[in-house]
């Protein structure tokens, strides 16, 4: 049996005055559908699509209709042909988000869904730090039954990281590394009382390993981040994300 996620009971973690006023999320809530329902449907009208299309596009997944409606359909003549055609793709190969067009909706479902759900700075921060795929996976799930959406969606993120890929974690750990530089710096400089590096390669790499220790980032993704130079974990940043 799958170990319960982090945020569903959440409730150890608080004091008793915020046990008393956390109440779980309705069943079958699910946020990204909220956010995504008048996307699809104005879609489905501004293109005017016609049975076979918008039938195609409603049989996807939650995950699929995003990806679909997220593409840029600037100079397209045919919507129905195309609506399909991207439907069709997207059921056999995954949802990929791979255009600009497609990053910038999905950044801005990010933001909705944090601002939503007031997600913490950790939560916020793990979840931004995914490529796109795996931002909307994270938020396509249902949160029926959690008290602590910021616990949940990092242990979400967190069991994704663990689960995924070395490209995938290489790409959310340069991610929160060159996000949080900001505060590295900051951090060295209450250690150091003012002499602060001024490397940014070095605060990058000090982010980046705070990161890998906080996330458990295994061996085997470590020794393929370890082969990259700096400038290489910052195309990681952008072909990723």
């Amino acid at each position: 049996m799958e170990a319960p996620e982090d945020g569903i009971f959440a409730e150890e973690e608080l004091n008793m005055d915020e046990r008393e006023a956390a109440r779980p999320i309705a069943s079958g809530e699910n946020f990204l559908e909220a956010l995504v329902v008048d996307d699809v449907r104005e879609f489905i009208i501004s293109h005017n699509l016609d049975d076979s299309a918008r039938t195609k596009l409603e049989s996807c997944t939650l995950e699929q209709q995003v990806d679909v409606i997220s593409q840029d359909s600037g100079n397209v003549r045919n919507m129905n042909a195309v609506v399909i055609s991207r439907a069709n793709k997207s059921q056999k190969e995954g949802p990929q988000f791979t255009s600009t067009k497609s990053h910038e909706y999905v950044s801005e479902l990010v933001t909705k869904f944090i601002e939503t759900l007031q997600l913490d700075e950790k939560a916020s921060a793990g979840l931004r730090a995914l490529p796109p795929k795996y931002q909307v996976s994270v938020m396509a799930r249902d949160m029926g039954g959690v008290t602590n959406p910021s616990g949940a969606v990092d242990s979400r993120v967190r069991k994704m990281l663990r689960n995924g890929d070395g490209y995938l974690q290489a790409a959310a750990g340069a991610h929160l590394g060159n996000a949080n530089l900001a505060k590295a710096a900051r951090s060295v400089n209450q250690i150091n009382q003012g002499a602060m590096p001024t490397d940014a390669v070095q605060f990058l790499e000090q982010a980046y390993q705070a990161f890998i220790a906080e996330y458990n980032i295994d061996q085997r993704a470590q020794d393929l981040v370890a082969m990259l130079a700096p400038m290489e974990k910052l195309e990681v940043i952008s072909d990723g994300m």
